[in-house]
């Protein structure tokens, strides 16, 4: 039976994630409605998975809530009831993945178009994400008791492929935009502020990523691996840095276009396709 420091530090944890949680689908509420009033030269399918996303983030906001409500006041007073999973824990954990898998897929396009379609680096990402993809499901479906040695070194797993696969998105944006330099100066300020935004927003994911890990390793969470306190957040990380990259365009685009004829067309970070002859850069629609 755990002790009463456990229980504390597993429902503060979860508590407190579960608010951050609410918190970041809030304002991926609000950057999903400016991207839909704003994204007119956005292709349909980009559009569609914008919406399918903030459904499937909305729906599993919805099951924190239930299973806080669950495990702090249902269950108030009964430490137990920390050792085994709620229905509504169990969907949310067949969920996360989900969301996590497409969300790294869409940033691995931008790789894969930016690099200009290198199969071996986009290779590279898509095997870690799925590998990540697949020992979560694993994790999910075989956590209905007692949760086994065998199924935390699937977990261990599924976390550092994320994180190794989020780090390698990061890097490999920086890079390749780096890559991208020409001799012209309005370019490069814009290449430097996509740098700017990649490593914000991805080096967040990352880091959310990895705190999860460590989190798993050094078993911070106490008596009740079903909890997972960081791994909550990381989905509303991952549609936030994804959505902020979207709504950028429009502000790096008039900041650049008052000095000059830059235009910025399309989808944040798309490849780069440079004018010989002048200053403009454009970047074609996804």
């Amino acid at each position: 039976m755990p002790s009463n420091c456990e229980v504390d530090i597993g429902l503060g944890a979860l508590l407190i994630s579960g608010l951050i949680a609410m918190a970041l689908w809030g304002v991926a509420c609000v950057q999903v409605y400016t991207y839909f009033i704003g994204s007119s030269s956005d292709r349909l399918l980009l559009k569609a998975m914008i919406a399918s996303l903030c459904v499937l983030t909305t729906f599993d906001s919805a099951l924190v809530c239930h299973f806080l409500y669950y495990y702090l006041i249902m269950q108030f007073g009964n430490p137990l009831a920390m050792l085994s999973p709620f229905w509504s824990n169990a969907v949310h954990n067949a969920i996360r993945p989900v969301i996590g898998f497409i969300l790294r897929t869409m940033f691995t396009h931008r790789v894969y178009i930016l690099s200009d379609k290198s199969i071996r680096l986009t290779v590279w990402i898509t095997v870690l994400s799925f590998t990540g993809f697949v020992a979560a499901v694993f994790v999910t479906i075989t956590g209905f008791g007692p949760f086994t040695s065998y199924q935390q070194a699937v977990e261990y797993l599924d976390l550092a492929a994320v994180t190794l696969a989020n780090l390698s998105i990061t890097v490999s944006l920086c890079y390749l935009l780096h890559r991208s330099r020409t001799g012209f100066r309005r370019t490069n300020s814009v290449i430097r502020v996509l740098m700017m935004y990649t490593v914000n927003t991805g080096g967040i994911v990352t880091l959310g990523s990895s705190l999860s890990l460590v989190e798993a390793v050094t078993n911070f969470r106490g008596p009740s691996d079903i909890l997972g306190s960081f791994a909550i957040i990381l989905n509303g990380m991952y549609l936030n840095s994804y959505l902020a990259s979207l709504n950028a365009r429009e502000g790096i685009r008039n900041q650049f276009q008052t000095s000059g004829p830059v235009s910025v067309q399309s989808q944040f970070l798309s490849p780069m396709n440079f004018a010989p002859n002048s200053e403009s850069t454009s970047l074609p629609r996804p």
